[in-house]
């Protein structure tokens, strides 16, 4: 995913990305499209994203419900449904080579004062450092936090996993935001009169998010080893998957 992206921007000032076992609403294009024109030259935007995790969940919903606007801006990603811009994506390392050093000096911590978070990012990025990790959106979130960036949210979830399951690359079937429904949004956009992150739901979402995706994130780590070790049996017996 990272190198055609890559390749795309050699192309490209912008582009829509969407996964395909993911299913956006109709107004998922119209709305990214609009605000990769109005955001070109905001530098701290980096993304925006169709994904609303808080919107389908009881805990949240009410929060996102007090909006007044079409979308807010936030810390956090989500790339099941997605745009950016070539200007962002240059900051882009697969590699997260800067890792190490910011470690030691618990960068992590000056960003989130939420521990769940600050452990199961350290985890994510140790695994990529490591090689145990096929992933490339950590490295995304790594970008965003490394260059104080902000993705746009809609009000709306307007994209649907629907590919959640034992054969997906990356999400079980258990994945806590599997599914949700993706409804549209009313046009023209209400924007925010400012660039501004909401502070109440980016809380919000690391209270219901980084709990909810530590299990996910297990699951994916455990899928990825699994794999592995069905590549190495595969090597020196010929035959079967672990079960």
């Amino acid at each position: 995913m990272s190198s055609g992206l890559s390749n795309a921007f050699k192309l490209f000032e912008s582009a829509i990305i969407l996964e395909d076992d993911c299913l956006p609403n109709k107004d998922f294009f119209p709305f990214c499209e609009e605000l990769l024109i109005k955001y070109r030259e905001c530098p701290q935007i980096m993304g925006i994203t169709g994904t609303n995790i808080l919107c389908s969940q009881k805990e949240t919903s009410g929060l996102v419900n007090q909006l007044d606007t079409d979308y807010y801006f936030s810390r956090h990603s989500h790339v099941w449904g997605w745009a950016t811009w070539r200007r962002a994506w240059q900051h882009y390392d697969v590699e997260i080579k800067a890792w190490p050093q910011l470690k030691d000096q618990r960068w992590l911590e000056s960003k989130s004062k939420n521990c769940v978070e600050v452990s199961m990012l350290s985890q994510a990025f140790n695994n990529i450092q490591e090689g145990k990790s096929s992933t490339w959106d950590f490295q995304w979130l790594f970008s965003l936090l490394l260059h104080n960036g902000i993705h746009i949210i809609p009000h709306n979830n307007l994209v649907s996993n629907i590919g959640c399951g034992e054969e997906s690359t990356h999400t079980g079937s258990e994945h806590p935001f599997a599914n949700m429904a993706a409804n549209g949004l009313h046009f023209p956009l209400r924007h925010p009169l400012s660039v501004h992150v909401n502070e109440q739901l980016d809380m919000g979402w690391s209270q219901l998010g980084f709990y909810k995706q530590k299990y996910s994130f297990m699951q994916r780590m455990k899928k990825s080893l699994k794999k592995r070790c069905n590549k190495i049996k595969k090597v020196f017996c010929g035959k079967g998957a672990v079960g």
